[in-house]
């Protein structure tokens, strides 16, 4: 396993939190440590011993390699502002869910070898509302060479184009939400009760 530095495994403590739903002082509490120290282990100004890894580990649900995993993309970037409510904690604890998601996606690629090609189409429809939509979806589909009969499952589709899907409890107003894993890797994000007739209208709008 690669050594990690302070600040990769200080990182690493701060999503454990942010996943298990924690306050810096909620953690610290059930450590039995000050707030301080926790926020110096995320910070990486302190490398917390191994015994303190597992206690955070136990406290936060995760397992020890969680803390050594590498991390798939950058926090601030992954989430759009403008897709959230106005509830910031509930739009950082997502962020936080789509970011273990993806980077437990990729490192399965990564072991069975099966790292996906991905193709991104640009549509140029930009506007809002119904016809706007049909029309992007009338456009990938020339440009993917699926035909105009009904799409079976659209997320299938995606993903056999090396797309990344994820579907979540979500705070946000769209039914679908595109992100970049980094290095051009889409992402299309759904809402868990978004149907399948929604599901390939916020595809073209994501």
């Amino acid at each position: 396993m690669a050594t990690k530095s302070a600040a990769d495994i200080g990182g690493r403590i701060l999503a454990a939190r942010k996943l298990a739903g924690l306050s810096q002082r909620q953690l610290a509490a059930a450590l039995g440590v000050s707030a301080m120290a926790i926020s110096k282990y995320e910070r990486g100004v302190v490398t917390p011993s191994s015994a303190a890894l597992l206690r955070i580990g136990e406290k936060t649900g995760e397992r020890i390699g969680f803390f050594f995993r590498s991390t798939a993309i950058a926090p601030q970037d992954l989430w759009p502002a403008h897709c959230a409510r106005r509830r910031a904690r509930d739009a950082v604890a997502l962020r936080s869910r789509v970011q273990d998601w993806l980077e437990r996606y990729l490192d399965l690629e990564r072991l069975v070898h099966a790292e996906q090609t991905y193709e991104v189409i640009r549509t140029r429809a930009r506007r809002t509302g119904a016809a706007a939509a049909e029309a992007a979806a009338d456009e990938l589909r020339r440009a993917w060479m699926v035909g105009d009969e009904p799409i079976k499952d659209v997320v299938a589709l995606l993903e056999s184009r090396g797309v990344k899907v994820g579907v979540f409890d979500v705070p946000f107003d769209a039914d679908a939400v595109a992100l970049d894993a980094g290095k051009g890797r889409p992402v299309v994000v759904f809402k868990r009760d978004c149907d399948r007739d929604r599901q390939r209208l916020a595809v073209s709008r994501a």
